[in-house]
This record gives structure tokens, C-alpha cells and sequence, in this order.
């Protein structure tokens, strides 16, 4: 979404990464934040294919990582430190699943560390339907 919102003339790094060969099926493209709002637009960018850098097939679904434990992602609020709060993660995926016209996954823990276990809590929470 940075990207997308920068000046033409910056290179376009992250886009690339979306680019799916054709007959690459079936693939999804995994996407991670905390704000809902920046979430859903990534993943109408994803789901329409018309942003700078794409070059390739539309993804069959797109992912949401809510489940990466690495230091730099976890810090920022992203990733599994979002299992800390299931409200915005109720927020995440309903943004998501309301910008995009493709199937939707959530990757997540069995907790935020061993004495927080909060997967079922999670995996049972309404979102909006599919449209």
C-alpha cells in the first residue's frame, strides 16, 4: 500500500512479490498490519490486480498473518502480538473480507506466549460472510 501511494518514480520492491506465474494454482498472498483500514486496502489492491509492480495471475485467496513471532513484526504490533487483542483482530479481518472479492485465511497461534492460549476464541469469532 506504500508503495502504491508513492511517487511513481520510487522503485516498486513489495509488488513484486505478489507476481504469481500463470497456471501457479492454487496461491495465496499473504499480507500482516494492525490497522484495519490499511489491511482492507491491500487487500482490494490484491483482489482487483491493478496496482504498480503486478505483473502476473491474481491470487486465489489472500492470507492474513497474524501468527509471525519475529521480533521486528511482533514490536510494531503486527503479527502474533495481534493475539493480544481480538477485537482488532475482529476489526482486521472484517476489513479485509469486506475489500476483497477472493477467498480469505487467517494464520494464527495457539496464543501470544504458553499462558495465553486464545486460538478457539479466535477461530469462533463472527466475521461478516464471504460476498
Amino acid at each position: 500500500v506504500y508503495e502504491q501511494e508513492s511517487r511513481a518514480s520510487v522503485p516498486v520492491k513489495t509488488a513484486l512479490l505478489c507476481n504469481i506465474e500463470e497456471g501457479t494454482i492454487p496461491t495465496a498472498v499473504q499480507i500482516f498490519g494492525s490497522d484495519p483500514e490499511f489491511m482492507g486496502e491491500a487487500a482490494r489492491l490484491i483482489s482487483s490486480s491493478s496496482y504498480r509492480g503486478f505483473e502476473g495471475a491474481r491470487p486465489d485467496a489472500i492470507d492474513i498473518n497474524m501468527g509471525c513471532p519475529v521480533k521486528k513484526v511482533v514490536q510494531s504490533g503486527d503479527g502474533s502480538a495481534l493475539m493480544k487483542n481480538p477485537e482488532l483482530i475482529h476489526r482486521i479481518t472484517e476489513a479485509v473480507v469486506k475489500a476483497s472479492s477472493l477467498p480469505v485465511t487467517v494464520k494464527i497461534r495457539a496464543g501470544w506466549d504458553s499462558e495465553h492460549k486464545n486460538a478457539p476464541e479466535m477461530a469462533k469469532m463472527p466475521i461478516v460472510p464471504y460476498l
